[in-house]
C-alpha cells in the first residue's frame, strides 16, 4: 500500500481500500494520518480488543479470504499485500475506537475528515439485498432523514425479533456510547437547540458521524 506523500497529513486521506463494499483502513494508515509512531495503533487494538466486534468494527482478511472474492463483493485490497498470517483492516466504528484516545488538535480534525470525507463517501455494495417489494414496503420516500433513510431496516428488526422499538433504539445507542462521546453531543445538542432532546435517539440525527455507525449496526443486525 502506497505510503502518503503529504505536507499536511491532517488534510490528506489514506488510499480507498474497500471489504465487503466498505472502505476500511490498516493499522499503517491510522498512524501515518495521525503522524503517530508505526505500531501506535495496534497497540492501542491490543489493548482494547475486548471491545471490538469481529466482522463488524474490523476483519482479519487472509490470502484465502481474498483469493475467494471478487471486485462485485466490493475489495480491492492488493493481494501481494496480504501478509501469510493476514492484515487486519478496520471499519469505520473500528477506526473511532482505535482513535479514541488522541486527543490532540491534529486527532480531532483528521477524526473529522475521515469521517466526513472517507468513511461517508462509501461505495454502493449491499451485503444484506432483502427482495426490493420488501424494501419498498417500508421506505418512507421523499426523505432523507436518517430515521426515513433506515425506517424499512428497523421495521424488520422488529419485525423479525419481535422487539419493541424503544428496546432496539436502547442497543444501537448501547453501540454508539462505546465510541462517542453521547454526553458531550448533547451538551452540544442544548447549547443549539436551547433544550434537551425529547428521544436521545434524536442525537443521531443531530450529529452526522453517528450515522454511518449506526446505519451499519443496523446492517449487521440485519445479517445475524
Amino acid at each position: 500500500m502506497n505510503q502518503i506523500q503529504t505536507q499536511d497529513m491532517a488534510e490528506q486521506l489514506p488510499q480507498i481500500k474497500l471489504w465487503n463494499g466498505q472502505r476500511v483502513v490498516t493499522f499503517k494508515d491510522i498512524d501515518e494520518v495521525h503522524q503517530r509512531k508505526a505500531g501506535t495503533a495496534r497497540n492501542s487494538f491490543k489493548n482494547n480488543k475486548k471491545h471490538f466486534i469481529k466482522n463488524v468494527d474490523y476483519y482479519l482478511i487472509t490470502r484465502e479470504d481474498f483469493n475467494g472474492r471478487n471486485s462485485s463483493n466490493g475489495q480491492n485490497l492488493p493481494i501481494e499485500n496480504i501478509p501469510p498470517k493476514g492484515i487486519t483492516v478496520f471499519t469505520e466504528s473500528g477506526y473511532l475506537m482505535i482513535v479514541k484516545s488522541f486527543k490532540d488538535d491534529l486527532s480531532w480534525e483528521v477524526q473529522r475528515r475521515l469521517v466526513n470525507s472517507y468513511f461517508q463517501k462509501q461505495e454502493q455494495f449491499s451485503q444484506t439485498e432483502l427482495p426490493q417489494k420488501e424494501k419498498e414496503q417500508y421506505l418512507l420516500k421523499d426523505s432523507q432523514t436518517w430515521f426515513s433513510k433506515n425506517n424499512w431496516k428497523m421495521q424488520i428488526l422488529c419485525r423479525d425479533f419481535r422487539w419493541e422499538r424503544k428496546y432496539l433504539y436502547h442497543k444501537i445507542l448501547t453501540e454508539l456510547s462505546d465510541i462517542y462521546n453521547l454526553k458531550g453531543i448533547e451538551k452540544e445538542y442544548v447549547q443549539k437547540n436551547g433544550h434537551a432532546p425529547v428521544y436521545k435517539m434524536e442525537l443521531v440525527e443531530f450529529y452526522e458521524p453517528l450515522q454511518g455507525v449506526a446505519s451499519r449496526y443496523l446492517d449487521y443486525l440485519l445479517e445475524c
